[in-house]
Protein backbone atom coordinates (compact mmCIF):
# COMPACT_ATOMS: atom_id res chain seq x y z
CA UNK A 1 0.00 0.00 0.00
CA UNK A 2 3.14 1.84 0.99
CA UNK A 3 3.99 1.81 -2.38
CA UNK A 4 0.97 2.76 -4.18
CA UNK A 5 0.62 5.87 -1.92
CA UNK A 6 3.87 7.11 -3.25
CA UNK A 7 3.26 6.13 -6.92
CA UNK A 8 0.17 7.81 -6.20
CA UNK A 9 1.50 11.36 -4.84
CA UNK A 10 3.92 10.93 -7.91
CA UNK A 11 1.03 10.52 -10.28
CA UNK A 12 -0.94 13.77 -8.87
CA UNK A 13 2.04 15.71 -9.18
CA UNK A 14 2.36 14.48 -13.01
CA UNK A 15 -1.10 15.60 -13.21
CA UNK A 16 -1.04 19.37 -11.51
CA UNK A 17 2.43 19.61 -13.55
CA UNK A 18 1.58 18.26 -16.56
CA UNK A 19 -0.83 21.23 -18.40
CA UNK A 20 0.19 24.01 -20.40
CA UNK A 21 0.53 25.92 -23.78
CA UNK A 22 -1.88 25.04 -26.25
CA UNK A 23 -4.78 22.53 -26.32
CA UNK A 24 -8.80 23.18 -24.40
CA UNK A 25 -9.28 23.39 -20.44
CA UNK A 26 -9.14 20.34 -18.97
CA UNK A 27 -12.56 19.28 -17.15
CA UNK A 28 -13.44 17.43 -14.26
CA UNK A 29 -13.94 14.64 -16.04
CA UNK A 30 -10.58 14.22 -17.79
CA UNK A 31 -8.41 14.80 -14.76
CA UNK A 32 -10.46 12.43 -12.74
CA UNK A 33 -9.79 10.27 -15.84
CA UNK A 34 -5.85 10.96 -16.43
CA UNK A 35 -5.79 9.87 -12.78
CA UNK A 36 -7.83 6.79 -12.60
CA UNK A 37 -5.78 5.54 -15.96
CA UNK A 38 -2.85 6.25 -14.13
CA UNK A 39 -3.68 4.41 -11.13
CA UNK A 40 -5.04 1.65 -12.94
CA UNK A 41 -2.02 1.00 -14.80
CA UNK A 42 0.19 1.28 -11.56
CA UNK A 43 -1.91 -1.41 -9.99
CA UNK A 44 -1.23 -3.32 -13.06
CA UNK A 45 2.62 -2.70 -12.89
CA UNK A 46 2.16 -4.02 -9.31
CA UNK A 47 0.41 -6.97 -10.64
CA UNK A 48 -2.71 -5.89 -9.04
CA UNK A 49 -5.51 -7.06 -11.48
CA UNK A 50 -8.69 -8.43 -9.21
CA UNK A 51 -11.28 -6.12 -10.33
CA UNK A 52 -12.54 -5.67 -7.01
CA UNK A 53 -9.31 -4.81 -5.63
CA UNK A 54 -8.74 -2.04 -8.31
CA UNK A 55 -11.99 -0.34 -8.04
CA UNK A 56 -11.69 -0.02 -4.50
CA UNK A 57 -7.94 1.23 -4.36
CA UNK A 58 -8.86 4.01 -7.10
CA UNK A 59 -11.79 5.12 -5.17
CA UNK A 60 -9.53 5.20 -1.86
CA UNK A 61 -7.19 7.43 -3.53
CA UNK A 62 -9.32 9.20 -5.81
CA UNK A 63 -10.91 10.33 -2.25
CA UNK A 64 -7.60 10.95 -0.54
CA UNK A 65 -6.50 13.24 -3.26
CA UNK A 66 -9.74 14.79 -4.58
CA UNK A 67 -7.91 18.57 -3.68
CA UNK A 68 -5.26 17.87 -6.12
CA UNK A 69 -7.48 16.56 -8.69
CA UNK A 70 -9.53 19.81 -8.76
CA UNK A 71 -6.81 21.92 -8.84
CA UNK A 72 -6.16 20.10 -12.31
CA UNK A 73 -9.48 21.34 -13.37
CA UNK A 74 -8.80 24.42 -16.13
CA UNK A 75 -5.67 23.39 -17.16
CA UNK A 76 -5.00 23.62 -20.56
CA UNK A 77 -4.57 19.67 -22.05
CA UNK A 78 -3.08 18.57 -25.33
CA UNK A 79 -6.14 17.45 -27.96
CA UNK A 80 -4.22 14.13 -28.34
CA UNK A 81 -3.93 13.38 -24.76
CA UNK A 82 -7.04 11.29 -23.62
CA UNK A 83 -6.34 9.13 -26.40
CA UNK A 84 -2.60 8.82 -25.64
CA UNK A 85 -3.07 8.05 -22.01
CA UNK A 86 -5.64 5.42 -23.40
CA UNK A 87 -3.26 3.56 -25.72
CA UNK A 88 -0.71 3.03 -22.47
CA UNK A 89 0.02 0.00 -21.60
CA UNK A 90 2.75 0.94 -19.15
CA UNK A 91 3.04 4.03 -16.67
CA UNK A 92 6.33 5.07 -18.89
CA UNK A 93 3.92 5.86 -21.40
CA UNK A 94 1.62 7.93 -19.29
CA UNK A 95 5.03 10.15 -18.57
CA UNK A 96 5.69 10.13 -22.57
CA UNK A 97 1.57 10.89 -23.05
CA UNK A 98 2.07 14.36 -20.40
CA UNK A 99 5.27 15.97 -22.22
Amino acid sequence: MRQIRSQAICAVAVIAGFISGCGRPATHDDCERIFQRIVELELRDLQTTDTAIVAKKTAELRASYGAELDGCVGKRIRKDLMSCLEKATQTSEVDACLR
